[in-house]
């Protein structure tokens, strides 16, 4: 089954610069990035990287920010059978293992959340991420749409299983996390998509937002499309 890495940025530059590099040791068949709207240029980086497997997306025109459509976006731009979400500041060391089994009925997520920043991070198949309809968009802010998501596929009856070992945060204050959310306590930002997520459901009915954006990879580039 082919694999494919999934990530979303919005001026981490500085992150990705660390991560890719490590992302491309690992035997990925495509690499998506989508850029929600970055001030500072991610594009000559990502360009530099003379690499087939990575495509490129850019949001050409800016919104709020919003972290599910985001993620969504990035989902939509692959093609692979198998998608790992890793954040964008998340490195992928030597001890990650390579000959995973793949998800069927189980999918992989990050431990729980508190022991470490890759509680987000996930491998989970295109049919799962189809059924629940990727990630919820009527969440907004930081936190728990990754929570929700992954609960969503639990609900199918898909069994979690932990992520191994391998994965490494990039460590960053919290100030970060919600440098571009209108709730600036990460924690009550968390807290408040929760009750949300409870009272906004999310599944095959909702439609997700497109976007119009940039694509970007060594096949060349389009400068305007739909996703």
């Amino acid at each position: 089954m082919s694999r494919a890495l999934c990530t979303q940025i919005k001026d981490r530059l500085e992150f990705l610069k660390q991560t890719l590099p490590t992302w491309l040791e690992y035997p990925f068949d495509e690499i998506v990035i989508f850029d929600w709207f970055s001030e500072e240029p991610v594009e000559p980086f990502v360009r530099g990287i003379a690499d087939d497997r990575v495509c490129y997306y850019k949001l050409l025109l800016d919104k709020p920010y919003n972290l599910s459509k985001a993620k969504n976006g990035a989902l939509r731009g692959a093609t692979a059978d198998v998608i790992y979400w890793i954040d964008c500041d998340v490195l992928i060391t030597d001890g990650f293992p390579k000959d995973l089994e793949l998800p069927g009925n189980f999918f992989y997520q990050g431990r729980e959340i508190g022991i470490d920043h890759t509680f987000g991070s996930g491998i989970i198949s295109r049919q799962q991420v189809l059924e629940v309809n990727g990630y919820n968009e009527n969440l907004t802010g930081y936190g728990y749409e990754d929570t929700d998501f992954y609960k969503r596929i639990m609900d199918l009856g898909v069994e979690k299983k932990n992520l191994p070992p391998g994965l490494k945060h990039v460590d960053h204050s919290d100030e970060r996390r919600v440098r571009f959310h209108v709730e600036k306590d990460h924690i009550l930002s968390a807290m408040k998509n929760r009750l949300r997520s409870a009272g906004n459901k999310w599944g095959a009915e909702n439609h997700q937002e497109t976007h119009i954006v940039s694509r970007w990879s060594t096949e060349g580039y389009i400068e305007s499309m739909e996703l």
